[in-house]
């Protein structure tokens, strides 16, 4: 036994990772609860001073603690930022600015700063808390997800914050079908986690994701941790990596709004068609002893940026095809099983680099394909999706049924006004006495200022005021018919007499 804990090892990286790993158990429902915004201010106002103090003390215990808990915010960071920005971008720009904020683009300039740091590490966790300090001021400065806050029936302050948004961005919130609704407000219905999996087609999108997290996480993490030799300066490999790859996730952003076909889920096959015919050759590459050349260079490189644009859809699906009442704890627990596959390519590569390279990149192989057939298989396309009509079909109907209503009232309304009422009418203004033709004619005349009124209310009621309007002037005529009969009457009369 004492040799066992002898011979165990913890690395500083396996302590954050534990961190982010039991972080991902509380934020998804502390931000689904609570608030977004509120979450990411939290972990930003503890993780950055974490994050500092594991670097001021040079105790070891501690060094571990505070990167230990530097993982808890991380996983807020991750699990809900994400969540928080999807939801304030309309559907033809979310794909093209999720790629603006993908880990490349912080891989960059993480590498920019610990080369500035390099002579110390302390130094260089000084300066990526600096950095960080940015992202406070930003989360600060915008409000809380309008879209969360409505689910939460607070539409004061949902209004309030796209209001806010319009101004900070200068451009009028896009009309939305809950607009054209009307101002009604519907009581929010909530939706739990354990109903997710409850309905057939929300477990089944979670489950495809679940496979897509799992195997992008095993494959990426295994490529990248192996890849450390793939140049002779690990810096240049390093910056070549990730610029190389933030380049293309932009490429990608800016294509899937310009080709209405490229979908998610076309991106998704196509990056680990092309991870899997790399890390193929990878594997040829090896057997012939061609590691360190320029061919195994470049492949590294396809194989290491098929698989990053692979996580574009993966962050996309985590909010297009869950509901918003769980959508940060949906996208925990799809971290939690990154985590788990991340945990388990750093075990391969770690127990086979340098002994068996080819195994670490057979898993990969492996990985790919299962995801690949699973994707092919059951993955659905939500391009231009709305983030609230997710889980929400039944409201969806009733909204369509109560907006098809109103027309098919008045219509029904204007069929009856043209056929039926309008002979009675007429005939009814034939039969009354004189005495009552003043009356009727007022009557005729608030009948058309009503029908002025109802023309305001309904698009179709241009029918029935000009209906109203032309009974008005039947009645006028009616009366000056029947009085000019009557003078004829006394005229005769007279004579008679």
């Amino acid at each position: 036994m004492l040799t066992m804990l002898q011979n165990f090892s913890f690395s500083v990286a396996e302590s954050q990772y534990m961190g982010v790993l039991i972080g991902n158990c509380f934020v998804g429902y502390i931000a689904d609860k609570f608030g977004r915004r509120l979450m990411l201010l939290a972990a930003l106002c503890t993780g950055i001073p974490f994050l500092v103090l594991s670097a001021v003390f040079d105790s070891i215990p501690a060094f571990y603690a505070f990167r230990f808990l530097l993982g808890f915010t991380i996983a807020a960071t991750m699990s809900v930022g994400w969540a928080f920005c999807a939801e304030m971008i309309s559907p033809k720009h979310r794909f093209k600015l999720r790629t603006f904020t993908s880990w490349t683009n912080g891989r960059i300039l993480m590498s920019i700063l610990t080369f500035i740091g390099q002579s110390s590490w302390r130094v260089a966790s000084y300066l990526n808390a600096a950095a960080s300090l940015s992202t406070l001021a930003i989360i600060a400065y915008l409000p809380e997800s309008p879209m969360w806050l409505r689910k939460k029936g607070k539409f004061e302050r949902a209004e309030a914050a796209e209001q806010r948004l319009e101004m900070i961005s200068g451009v009028e919130r896009e009309e939305t079908e809950r607009d054209k609704g009307g101002k009604e407000k519907k009581k929010p219905v909530s939706m739990s986690l354990m109903q997710v999996f409850q309905d057939n087609k929300l477990r089944t999108q979670f489950l495809v994701l679940a496979v897509m997290w799992f195997c992008a996480g095993l494959s990426m993490y295994s490529i990248d941790l192996n890849g450390e030799d793939m140049t002779k300066n690990l810096w240049s490999g390093q910056f070549s990596a990730a610029a190389l790859a933030s380049i293309i996730r932009v490429i990608v952003g800016f294509a899937d709004a310009w080709f209405p076909w490229l979908g998610r889920r076309l991106v998704y096959i196509l990056a680990m068609g092309i991870c899997i015919i790399s890390s193929g050759a990878l594997l040829y590459e090896l057997a012939n002893n061609m590691k360190g050349s320029t061919l195994y260079f470049v492949t590294y490189l396809v194989a290491y940026n098929s698989i990053s644009v692979s996580w574009e859809p993966n962050y996309l699906g985590a909010a297009e095809l869950m509901p918003t009442e769980v959508r940060a704890k949906t996208t925990a627990l799809l971290n939690i099983i990154s985590r788990v596959s991340n945990v388990i390519a750093a075990r391969v590569v770690g127990s086979f680099k340098g002994v068996w390279d080819e195994a670490i990149l057979i898993a990969v192989l492996a990985s790919n394909l299962f995801s690949f057939v699973v994707t092919v298989t059951l993955l659905k396309e939500t391009k231009n999706i709305q983030l609230e009509s997710i889980g929400q079909k039944g409201d969806e109907k009733v909204s369509k049924d109560k907006s098809k209503r109103p027309s098919e009232d008045t219509s029904k309304a204007s069929a009856v006004s043209k056929e039926g009422p309008s002979e009675s009418r007429e005939e009814s203004i034939r039969d009354v006495p004189a005495e009552e033709s003043k009356e009727l004619s007022d009557a005729t005349r608030l009948l058309s200022e009503e029908g002025q009124m109802f023309n305001q209310l309904t698009p179709v009621q241009p029918t029935l005021s000009k209906l109203f309007e032309k009974k008005s002037k039947e009645a006028d005529t009616s009366k000056r018919a029947s009085a000019s009969d009557r003078e004829s009457l006394r005229e005769k009369r007279g004579q008679d007499k």
